[in-house]
């Protein structure tokens, strides 16, 4: 018998089967066999040709059926979404009685898959589906679904190499444990490593655990839990923790940044990863914590010690913070000098911006703090202000260079800092001491002031009162300015105020002051006011080309 059969349901609904079918009875056995070609379309499915062959036969309650189903290729077009296969084959068996169970062996083949929804897209190389199905005395079946060669690319984002082995049951239920490994993971323009994980199906959803293995940083290895939801609004949701690690001392913090190139680290590190994709599309957020950590520059001579970083990324596929991100440090040493207990605000912006809000340190017994500014890749051009509070005036001559200094007292005040190709310089910067608060100050060796001026000089008497003031000096108020100038630091020490003994000296109308010796009374002076000018090489002024010049 032929027949062309076609069966349509509305406007979305339209099957059509074309074939031939026969049947015969001998000595109480039957048998049948049929053959059609069938296409059509049932709501999103698109159905192109495909051939399904049959052949059963049964002997009183005992029957067995054997079947083939041979397709081209189709799509489904479920949403917004698109699903894409190759060829596809299937083919199983039934045996069983009549009135007890019938069940047996299936087999399905599909040569590829091909997901695209959004800014994401999905493949798989090869995917079967194989074990045994039961139409009575209820429906029911034990599956194994298998994939190879599994992969997701979309924004910022590709996962490639994957294999899956997944036990599915129906009715829809808790199934057993099966395994989906994930042999690359690329993100931001970065090999970032890979997943094993355990995969279980839970009703109409897939549980996920496991594991992922890093490659940026050795031996990192994070756990992984999540959900994959087929039919909900979120389709995937998957989260990774770090609970600790620690970073191995002498760590090339270039494996994570190239400008860091030569740069090394240690620390504990704490960290978490989440990442989504469903009907909004593809999202990604982390937050990593730092305790404990030490960095080494050993080319431009900066050691950093007890380093804390949080850092929270709302969206880690444009690599945005969100506002007033902390990295913290105890002690921070560059070129001789000393910084302590610093602290930087910040928040990372989209295409490697990043705006300091805050920074402040300890300095010279003080305090330093800046005014917000906006760090952007490939400018090498920035004007800032750090405002200093109560610095201590004898450790602040000794950090230039001027002289080896004790004593009391503080100034407070602003430097104005201009940056250029990653060369710091200060502009006019002024700190001195507040009202009617003075101080004490000693300066050892300060006939230094004396260096390479005549002694026949108007200047050389003048700078002798001025170096033996200054080896014990009460002052009422002080002030230091400092600028740049070309290859050098000019810098003016400022006081008011009188010896704290007499210094040995006479004055006469006729040859003015003249020095006496040390056993000679000298001289009282009730007030001086000193201004002491000097200059240092440049090459003593910060360059700091990895955080502000030009890397491109």
């Amino acid at each position: 018998m032929e027949y062309d059969l076609l069966l349509r349901d509305g406007a979305d609904r339209e099957l059509r089967a074309v074939g031939h079918a026969r049947a015969s009875v001998e000595q109480g056995e039957w048998s049948a066999s049929a053959g059609c070609d069938v296409n059509g379309s049932v709501r999103e499915f698109v159905l192109p040709q495909c051939v399904l062959q049959g052949e059963a036969r049964g002997n009183g309650k005992q029957v067995a059926l054997q079947w083939s189903l041979h397709g081209k290729p189709g799509a489904l077009m479920p949403g917004d979404a698109t699903i894409d296969f190759g060829p596809y084959r299937a083919q199983g068996e039934l045996r069983g009685e009549l009135g007890g169970s019938i069940a047996g062996p299936i087999d399905v083949r599909l040569e590829t898959v091909r997901v695209r929804a959004g800014d994401a897209e999905g493949a798989c190389a090869a995917l079967s589906l194989s074990g045994t199905v039961r139409i009575a005395p209820e429906i029911g079946a034990e599956l194994v679904l298998q994939g190879r060669n599994l992969s997701v690319k979309g924004k910022g984002f590709r996962v490639a190499g994957g294999k899956l082995s997944l036990p599915v049951r129906f009715p829809l239920e808790t199934g057993e444990w099966g395994r989906l490994k994930v042999a690359r993971i690329r993100a931001v323009g970065r090999e970032l490593g890979s997943l094993d994980l355990r995969v279980r199906q839970n009703r109409d959803a897939l549980d996920v655990q496991g594991a992922y293995l890093g490659e940026l940083l050795p031996g990192l290895k994070a756990s992984v839990t999540g959900r994959v939801e087929p039919f909900g609004s979120d389709l995937v949701r998957m989260r990774a923790d770090v609970d600790s690690y620690e970073l191995p001392g002498g760590f090339d913090l270039g494996r994570l940044a190239p400008q860091l190139q030569g740069v090394t680290g240690d620390g504990i590190l704490m960290a978490w990863v989440g990442f989504g994709y469903g009907v909004c599309g593809t999202s990604a957020q982390g937050e990593i914590y730092l305790t404990g950590g030490n960095l080494h520059d050993t080319e431009n001579d900066v050691h950093v010690s007890g380093m804390r970083l949080s850092l929270y990324m709302p969206d880690l596929l444009t690599l945005r913070s969100a506002p007033l991100q902390s990295v913290a440090f105890d002690r921070l040493d560059f070129r001789g000098m000393r910084f302590d207990n610093g602290e930087v605000l910040f928040q990372a912006e989209e295409r490697g911006a990043v705006v300091v809000e805050t920074v402040t340190f300890d300095w010279l017994g003080g305090n330093i703090q800046s005014m917000p500014f906006r760090v952007v890749p490939g400018r090498d051009e920035y004007d800032l202000t750090l405002y200093c509070s109560n610095l201590r005036i004898t450790e602040l001559l000794e950090q230039l260079g001027f002289a080896d200094a004790r004593g009391e007292g503080r100034v407070s005040g602003r430097i104005p800092v201009s940056i250029r190709n990653g060369v710091v310089q200060f502009k006019a910067a002024q700190l001195q001491s507040s009202p009617d608060v003075g101080g004490n100050l000693r300066v050892r060796q300060a006939e230094n002031l004396l260096a390479g001026v005549p002694a026949s000089s108007p200047q050389y008497v003048q700078l002798r009162i001025a170096s033996e003031a200054l080896k014990d000096f009460e002052y009422r108020w002080a002030k230091v300015t400092a600028s740049s100038n070309g290859e050098m630091l000019k810098v003016q020490l400022q006081l008011d105020g009188k010896p704290a003994g007499n210094l040995p000296f006479q004055y006469s109308r006729d040859f003015g002051f003249a020095e006496v010796s040390a056993e000679a009374e000298g001289m009282n002076f009730q007030g001086i006011r000193l201004d002491v000018n000097f200059n240092l090489p440049f090459d003593r002024m910060l360059r700091l080309r990895r955080v502000f010049g030009n890397n491109n």
